[in-house]
């Protein structure tokens, strides 16, 4: 006779590692902070997931802590504006990509 034994939290851990493996992904980004703004060719929830997928932060405004500002088509006036006065490197969906293949640089 074979008895079986259910425990909802061990397989809801066993079906989270399972999913978190299938979707691993180098983490590139790991410790970089980053700002999205314009018009990219994906969504932004689409863009920031992948971001945060490889390690980094998304965040909405533009400070001290941003490492990068990503711009696409019409960017916020206000996020470009403030990413020049803080010196806060802007790039493109393309190098965003190059960003996320080669890690930090």
């Amino acid at each position: 006779m074979h008895v079986r034994v259910s425990c909802p939290a061990c397989e809801a851990r066993l079906r989270l590692t399972a999913e978190q493996t299938l979707r691993s992904e180098p983490q590139s980004l790991a410790g970089l902070s980053f700002v999205i703004t314009g018009t990219l060719s994906r969504p932004r929830s689409e863009i920031a997931e992948m971001i945060e997928q490889r390690g980094g932060k998304v965040t909405g405004s533009v400070s001290g802590k941003t490492d990068y500002l990503v711009i696409g088509d019409s960017p916020g006036g206000s996020k470009y504006r403030k990413a020049q006065e803080l010196g806060v490197p802007q790039i493109d969906e393309t190098q965003l990509t190059e960003l996320m293949e080669q890690g930090k640089t």
